[in-house]
């Protein structure tokens, strides 16, 4: 790291190893954390599920070249319920699966990706409100694929079809057809979002903190500020506004009197907002934009407050994102468990580095924030997200503080274990595989309602 603030690093070197074995350790890990921060941080306008829906119908329309006589819609369960109670930027409150896709199909841009309704119009909405409200013009389906996420869009109109399939993330187009015949490969929009082939599962923490540390950041630097711009924008938005249970607000009023309350009540603020339709852009993490606000916003603010150099920001924002992208892909992309705890857990740990703190103290905060708050469930995109986001958020300061005092839960407490990154391979245990049941009993009950 060069010409800023740097704390001490212990670090221990292993004799045996040579310095070309060193180097090339530390080049594949530098690879490997370039390439998860651009995949993984993106723009995205809107909840991610409805985007991702709009964005493959956005492509089956275009492929088709017409507004379709009918669409036949599957998604998973997941993606269901993270669609049913979101409102769809641009729309004046419309909610739905097939609302979304017809979103993508009217007035959709799919060069747009993610912010793929930012070129809707109030006749657009109009029009799809007709077209959702015509009999027999579409069918959604739940789909009983393992994929947790997964998209497929089929339109038809006379003797022509399209089909666009997405799965495992959220631009990463899977099947193209045209007229039964497959154009995957040539399809010029299609994306492969998110893959850098298992070798993310190679790093530890320790490999992130000294990346955050140690990497150039200028070709980095621009992507920070968008998630700074983007994000503290939409903080900003929810807290001037009256969006969704308004959580933002009435966390800081019940905190009022406590200096570090500003963190979590700014981020559940665009949570608040982008939950309740607002049409400003966020910068995403991990697919998710509440967890990018959740990251973003309180490093963001917490170093403004602490008059820490602009060159720390970006680093600390580079580890956070880094810790919550470690964090969560062992759980996946979409699960019953709760992506703001990972990213509250990660938003504290920037904050760390900012005060220079020792790898030794991050490792508590994230041991004592996952014993904690692991578990918290899943039951889709909606305003009580921002909520869960304070939450997330406040414990991490807990665990911080408890972690700044040599307090920490130790191992064999519960799904403690012996260090960190330990404690992580559990926590992906539990939300990928542990609560499947869970996450199909949480859907249940939201058909039910």
């Amino acid at each position: 790291m060069k010409n800023t603030e740097r704390m001490y690093r212990g670090s221990s070197k292993n004799c045996q190893k040579t310095f070309e074995d060193l180097k090339d350790g530390r080049e594949r890990i530098e690879k490997i954390c370039r390439e998860l921060l651009k995949n993984e941080i993106i723009v995205a306008l809107g909840c991610t599920e409805p985007g991702t829906i709009a964005y493959a119908a956005a492509c089956a329309k275009e492929i088709l070249g017409a507004i379709p006589n009918h669409m036949e819609i599957y998604v998973s369960g997941n993606i269901l319920k993270n669609v049913k109670s979101v409102v769809i930027p641009n729309t004046q409150n419309l909610k739905g699966i097939a609302e979304a896709a017809f979103c993508g199909i009217v007035g959709g841009n799919p060069k747009r990706k993610l912010e793929v309704l930012n070129t809707l119009t109030m006749a657009d909405v109009e029009m799809v409100r007709k077209l959702v409200a015509e009999e027999n013009m579409y069918d959604v389906h739940l789909s009983r694929v393992q994929e947790p996420l997964y998209v497929r869009v089929e339109l038809i109109r006379g003797e022509h079809t399209s089909l666009v399939e997405i799965q495992k993330n959220h631009l990463n187009i899977t099947k193209v057809q045209k007229d039964g015949k497959d154009i995957t490969r040539q399809y010029q929009y299609r994306e492969c979002v998110g893959e850098v082939n298992g070798s993310e599962y190679k790093l530890k923490l320790k490999d992130i903190y000294n990346f955050a540390y140690e990497t150039e950041i200028g070709d980095l630097e621009n992507l920070m500020k968008l998630q700074i711009t983007h994000n503290g924008r939409i903080a900003e938005e929810g807290m001037k506004n009256d969006y969704g249970a308004k959580v933002g607000k009435n966390y800081l009023k019940l905190h009022e009197k406590e200096k570090t309350a500003v963190l979590a009540a700014y981020a559940a603020a665009g949570s608040d907002a982008r939950m309740g339709g607002s049409i400003l852009p966020v910068v995403a993490n991990s697919g998710s934009g509440n967890q990018g606000i959740t990251i973003a916003v309180p490093i963001a603010i917490y170093a403004q407050k602490e008059n820490k150099s602009n060159e720390m920001l970006y680093r600390a924002l580079i580890f956070a994102n880094l810790v919550s992208i470690y964090i969560k892909r062992g759980i996946g992309k979409l699960s019953a468990y709760c992506g703001a705890v990972n990213a509250g857990c990660a938003a504290v740990c920037g904050i760390a580095y900012l005060d220079q703190q020792p790898l030794s103290v991050i490792e508590d905060i994230i041991t004592n924030t996952l014993a904690t708050i692991s578990g918290m469930l899943c039951d889709g995109a909606k305003p009580s997200c921002a909520a869960k986001i304070a939450m997330s958020i406040e414990t991490g300061l807990l665990s911080y503080e408890m972690a700044k005092n040599q307090c920490r839960f130790i191992s064999g407490e519960g799904i403690v274990g012996k260090n960190a990154d330990k404690t992580i391979e559990s926590v992906g245990i539990i939300g990928k595989d542990g609560m499947k049941e869970m996450d199909s009993k949480i859907l249940e009950i939201m058909m039910g309602n």
